[in-house]
């Protein structure tokens, strides 16, 4: 089983990525610092069905560090509830 990751970068959906269900930010981040050092410091990366165990959110940086669900921009939140 695989986890559903999509990353926000500037605003709007960048990508939409396939992670182990085991430590899904680990890939996503490797894959995104390969990519371009500027969306790997810039991104919001959300993770579709939320493990409870993570943090208490399904909100990340790119690099893996949790992101607090009031310090996610508002714009972000909204594209992701019109997405789904």
């Amino acid at each position: 089983m695989t986890r559903t990751i999509r990353v926000y970068y500037a605003g709007q959906l960048y990508r939409e990525m396939l992670a182990t269900p085991v430590f899904p930010m680990i890939n996503v981040s490797k894959e995104l610092r390969e990519e371009s050092l500027e969306i790997y410091n810039g991104a919001y990366c959300h993770v579709l069905e939320p493990d409870t165990t993570w943090f208490g959110t399904n909100w990340f940086r790119a690099d893996g560090t949790p992101v607090l669900p009031q310090d996610v921009p508002k714009e972000l939140k909204l594209l992701e509830l019109l997405i789904n």
